[in-house]
């Protein structure tokens, strides 16, 4: 006996004209053959940084010249720059407010040891270094 749930059988596909479709296992997507674009050529390239290697000197700026090296890589000693600061404005303020004199207050304006000092290269006039006295 048949049974009564089974699907009727369907008559064999009719192709008019055309020649059987074989599977040839397509999946949606182009063979790997096909490529529409040439590979791209992958180039690598190398790039090499050689650094000179920069010795750092610790160097100490107080109120003396020292021997430094400067932008041309030559030994040179430094210039001092006495320039009026903290320190110097700090005794001035001091000298008028204990003796009530302001004249006298203008003498740690002419002292180099109440200023701070400025380390000057000779060959280019670069400020290298600053002692602050404060």
């Amino acid at each position: 006996m048949a049974d009564p749930y089974a699907p009727p059988p369907y008559p064999p596909a009719q192709n008019p004209g055309y020649p059987p479709v074989q599977d040839q296992g397509y999946s949606g997507y182009p063979p790997q053959s096909a490529a529409p674009y040439p590979p791209a050529q992958q180039t690598a390239t190398t790039v090499v940084v050689q650094q000179q290697p920069v010795i750092q000197q610790s160097v100490v700026f107080r109120d003396r010249p020292v021997l430094v090296t400067d932008s041309n890589g030559q030994q040179v000693t430094t210039q001092l720059q006495f320039k009026s600061g903290a320190l110097t404005w700090l005794i001035c303020c001091a000298i008028c407010w204990l003796t009530g004199f302001w004249c006298l207050a203008l003498i740690p304006f002419c002292i180099d040891d109440t200023k701070d000092v400025y380390h000057i290269t000779p060959t280019d006039g670069r400020v290298v270094g600053v002692y602050k006295r404060l």
